[in-house]
Formats: structure tokens, sequence, C-alpha cells
């Protein structure tokens, strides 16, 4: 479970790597630079950081899920070894 709030967390720092891209964007029109590099750099930074967004957040994701039905298991196996044990009646 740990591990899944980890990834989930640099999901979410990925996810404002854009915002700070489009930032420097704007900060580079307004100061009249004419460099496509420049834009180009920061525009392939933020699509990157927004699909390492995405898969981290599939990543933990899938880690929860399989923690959640771990626990759901173990719970309905220790269940099932309690019913032959309860009376009929």
């Amino acid at each position: 479970m740990k591990s899944s709030v980890f990834i989930s967390s640099m999901g979410v720092i990925a996810g404002i790597v854009p915002y700070i891209g489009v930032s420097r964007i704007l900060v580079n029109l307004l100061n009249g630079i004419e460099e496509s590099k420049v834009y180009l750099l920061w525009l392939g930074i933020g699509l990157l950081s927004y699909i390492l967004k995405s898969i981290l957040y599939f990543l933990a994701l899938s880690v929860s899920q399989k923690a959640t039905f771990s626990v759901l298991k173990d719970i309905r196996l220790r269940m099932l070894d309690k019913l032959p044990k309860m009376p009929l009646v």
C-alpha cells in the first residue's frame, strides 16, 4: 500500500511539470524570444511528464487494487475456516 501512495505522489509531481512548462513558454513569449528550440524543449518536457503522470497513475491504481483484493481474499479465507465451526441452528 505504501508503494501505491509513493507512486501516486510521483505521478502528482509529474502532473505539475506541464504547468511549469507552459509558464516558461509564456515567459519566453513575453520576453520576445523567437528561438523555436526553447519552445520545443518545453513542449517535449511537458508532453513526457504528462505521459509519465498517466503511466504512474495506472501503476498506482494497479498496485492499490492488488493490495485490496489480497486483503479481501484473506478475509474470505478466514471466514471459510470459521464456517464449519459454526452451529447449524
